[in-house]
């Protein structure tokens, strides 16, 4: 070839033909870099968590349940010296709490009695964190920090850790997590749990069921101890036997957990003259009942309302169910993750034992909720695992999936947040309530009492003396709930106004006590002059509106034979309405 003359590419020889080279990465190069991105990663997904902590809180900002007014109403009477009553002068333990009560009321006498709901949001998102935290510490022990750094966010979002915004379970719920963490610590060092002893009698002050999330701690604890000393001992007979699994039950932490639970029972039995709530038995009473889902049914059409508009079918959760218990099985049989073991043995034996005896209510399901998100962590951490044994980029493929899987679920649960607050701070039920209650201030003296269904919000609001149609803030006679007889309170104890409607549990007007005792005075939203007829419930029902009419009790009582004929005007209307509902 001359020199300085061009050759001629051919497509053969050409550059089109010349294999495609990468120039080498030196990977020795890169290792420093990795570890500090490994470095860093923690604390990126720390600070990601704490912002998805706030984001949380504000939207779930001024967002409770009914029920847990109940609690800040105890916390405000003993705020304000009344003592630990709903109704002041009536020592009824309708709380399920009494030691977070406490709390509430003492922290609401430094800040504020109008503070104490805003205190109760602060803890239980206080609450959350410490749970995330004691989930990833908890995993990270057991080396599988990715089922801690997914079940965390996870979590966060579910509407069961919403619905606990403002009870104790919350606050209880952390402190066996990390009660959890404490004890596997002491555990491998062969030490005395005294923290996670500490911190399991504080959640049992918090809520008495926390008895339930000591049970597989102390199987675990015995076991191991007991397996040691067969280990170290050989050929000893059966009464050196039974002497070492006395000696493996840990006397001193369960005498830490017990002594103040004792304590707390005995001062509750002078106090309320009940060891455990007499609420409990008022919703046992109410589980036999149709007006209350059972606490498995009630979950499971709670999990289908809250996930999608139109609800998961049964198989399909059916399915997630058994991929979560093969899971399960799986790190049990090869990796032996035992923080993740005691989590899901508390909460198969707490499911276990709500199911026996008690109705739905939301909150009731934040350890069911933390045992969902283990289990979709876990999932997700063993299909990585698996797909890191097929290529060495399967783990990231898998973990970008769920990352975007986890992207889609946070614009849809922010949305839900968001859409949750201005639906709860703007539906018909929550301003008819708001607008009852100021009713109520303006109408009503101090000493009328008001009989109702629902006596968180309005109880709070209002402060006025409740008479609660099913006793769980008042005393009252639980057989008659069992036997399905509903106006028992009122019928008793002829509250001063009562708040009735078709949309609530159903209406009185059929018995003519009622139309004897009482007067129709006005309804709310609408100013009406008759009271709700049935057919309009229907009506509203559709609109998913909420109307209610307060009746007033009268000065003189009514003609028994009137008050007759106008229970079964109501009855046929009732039955008519029945009629043409069923041939729609």
């Amino acid at each position: 070839m001359e020199r300085g003359k061009r050759p001629e590419l051919g497509v053969e020889e050409g550059f089109l033909s010349a294999p495609l080279r990468l120039p080498p990465i030196n990977f020795e190069k890169l290792k420093p870099w990795i570890g500090r991105i490994a470095r860093v990663i923690p604390w990126i997904f720390g600070v990601a968590l704490l912002a998805e902590i706030i984001s949380f809180s504000v939207g779930q900002h001024g967002v409770l349940a009914d029920g847990a007014y109940i609690t800040l109403r105890y916390a405000r009477n003993l705020a304000l010296g009344n003592g630990l009553v709903y109704n002041p002068g009536v020592r009824y333990f309708g709380t399920g709490g009494p030691a977070f009560a406490v709390l509430l009321g003492v922290l609401g006498k430094i800040f504020g009695v109008s503070q104490i709901p805003l205190v109760a949001e602060m803890i239980s998102n206080g609450s959350i964190a410490v749970t995330c935290v004691a989930m990833i510490v908890g995993f990270r022990e057991e080396r599988q920090p990715l089922i801690g750094f997914l079940a965390a966010p996870i979590y966060v979002l579910l509407h069961s850790t919403r619905a606990g915004v403002g009870f104790e379970v919350l606050p209880q719920m952390a402190c066996i997590a990390s009660a959890y963490v404490f004890y596997l610590r002491a555990w491998r060092n062969e030490k005395t749990a005294l923290g996670a002893s500490v911190l399991m009698a504080i959640a049992t002050l918090l809520r008495p069921d926390a008895i339930i999330w000591m049970a597989p701690v102390l199987v675990h604890a015995v076991a191991t101890r007991f397996n040691r000393r067969l280990i170290t001992e050989s050929d000893v007979s059966i009464q050196d036997r039974f002497r070492d699994f006395g000696r493996s039950i840990p006397f001193k932490e369960i005498g830490i957990v017990v002594t103040p639970v004792v304590v707390a029972a005995i001062a509750c039995q002078i106090y309320f003259g009940a060891l455990w709530p007499a609420a409990l038995g008022t919703k046992i009473a109410l589980s036999h009942t149709t007006q209350w889902h059972g606490y498995l049914s009630g979950g499971l059409s709670w999990i289908q309302r809250g996930w999608t508009t139109d609800g998961l079918p049964i198989i399909v959760l059916l399915w997630l169910a058994f991929l979560g218990v093969a899971t399960v099985g799986y790190y049990a049989a090869t990796k032996r993750d035992r923080f993740l073991e005691l989590i899901l043995a508390g909460v198969l034996l707490h499911s276990f034992a709500y199911s026996l005896t008690l109705p739905s209510y939301g909150w009731y399901y934040v350890p069911e909720g933390l045992g969902i998100a283990i289990l979709a962590a876990s999932v997700i951490a063993y299909c990585a695992d698996a797909a890191k044994r097929i290529s060495s980029y399967g783990a990231a493929v898998v973990l970008a999936l769920a990352a975007v899987f986890g992207y889609q679920l946070i614009i849809y649960e922010r949305y839900s947040v968001s859409a949750g607050q201005h639906v709860l701070e703007t539906s018909d039920r929550i301003v008819v309530y708001h607008a009852l209650s100021d009713w109520l201030k303006s109408n009503t003296t101090s000493t009328d009492t008001v009989g109702l269904c629902e006596p968180g919000l309005i109880g709070w609001e209002s402060g006025r003396p409740i008479v609660d149609q099913f006793f769980l803030v008042t005393p009252g006679d639980n057989d008659s709930l069992r036997r399905h007889v509903f106006d028992n309170a009122f019928r008793t104890q002829h509250p001063s106004f009562i708040i009735e409607s078709p949309l609530l549990f159903g209406s009185m007007r059929g018995h003519p006590w009622f139309w004897q005792n009482y007067e129709f005075i006005r309804s709310f939203p609408e100013t009406r002059t008759e009271p709700l007829t049935e057919s309009e419930a229907d009506e509203l029902r559709k609109m998913d509106r909420m109307e209610v009419d307060i009746w007033k009790l009268r000065g003189t009582l009514l003609d028994l034979k009137e008050a007759s004929s106008l229970a079964r005007d109501y009855v046929k209307s009732l039955d008519d309405s029945k009629t043409g509902s069923t041939s729609e």
